[in-house]
């Protein structure tokens, strides 16, 4: 019959072998949610706070413009009708969606076809209407200009319309980006100077302002900087001879981003009171 001391070593053995096979394991799973402290729920503001997740920070983009900011002959133009719309403006907002924590969500309001002065006079009260209804924090403003070259448009009155597209768009606490269209090959071509004067016009409207919400990029004259610095011609960048194919609208987009993100960096982009 065994001792005592023996039957208290079988115990101390059992002992042993239930600690490190049962209880062991439960406290070395416990020890981290035991040791550490619940974190504060942090609550942001997600138009001050730069850095936080893309999810919960969000800006409305309202696009004025004709076909060439729809993004006609770009990949699946030609399923315009039922409300597809690509080209350089999506392009360069999906990239900053893709590399800074914001999403940008397009409210496409261009008209094939159009220019500054048939808004304010065939759609006259629709951009106002939009405006109230859509509340963009960012406006962007890029007409084709060709649709004002074809009919030769007065000055004064492209001008003024465009004067009254950035100033309405302010008064609705909107942030402007004016951008000037893609090249083309009629910009090289049939309305080479007469695209031109549009172009340093417009610009020239949205730098009067002299306003931190009213932003300028120009895409045309950048984008004719690219292909003589790398010896290009228009061709390959070309659907027709008014707008431009998929590559010129990634081209155009590319610069239009790059433009942005050395605006702002990672920062959003609001109005400033």
């Amino acid at each position: 019959m065994p001792g005592k001391k023996s039957i208290s070593a079988i115990l101390f053995g059992f002992f042993i072998i239930f600690f490190l096979g049962f209880v062991l394991p439960q406290i070395q799973r416990l020890a981290p949610s035991m040791s550490s402290h619940p974190k504060a729920k942090q609550v942001v503001n997600p138009l001050k706070e730069p850095h936080v997740p893309i999810a919960s920070r969000v800006e409305r983009v309202m696009t004025i413009g004709s076909s060439a900011a729809r993004g006609w002959m770009d990949t699946g133009w030609r399923d315009w009708r039922k409300g597809w719309f690509g080209g350089y403006l999506v392009y360069a907002f999906r990239s900053l969606s893709g590399s800074e924590p914001t999403r940008y969500v397009i409210d496409d309001r261009t008209i094939v076809g159009a220019n500054s002065t048939q808004l304010a006079t065939m759609y006259k009260g629709k951009y106002s209407s939009w405006l109230s209804t859509d509340h963009p924090q960012i406006v962007v403003l890029s007409w084709g200009l060709l649709n004002d070259a074809l009919p030769h448009v007065p000055m004064p009155a492209f001008r003024s319309h465009i004067y009254h597209e950035i100033a309405l768009a302010l008064e609705h606490h909107a942030v402007v980006f004016l951008v000037t269209p893609p090249v083309s090959q009629a910009s090289y071509t049939t309305y080479r100077v007469a695209q031109m004067k549009y172009v340093q016009n417009e610009m020239q409207v949205a730098n009067d302002f002299h306003s931190k919400n009213v932003r300028v990029f120009d895409v045309f004259d950048q984008m004719k900087a690219y292909l003589l610095k790398h010896h290009q011609t228009y061709i390959p960048y070309m659907g027709n001879s008014w707008h431009p194919n998929h590559k010129g609208h990634v081209l155009a987009g590319t610069l239009l981003y790059q433009d942005i993100r050395a605006a702002y960096g990672e920062h959003p982009i609001v109005f400033l009171s």
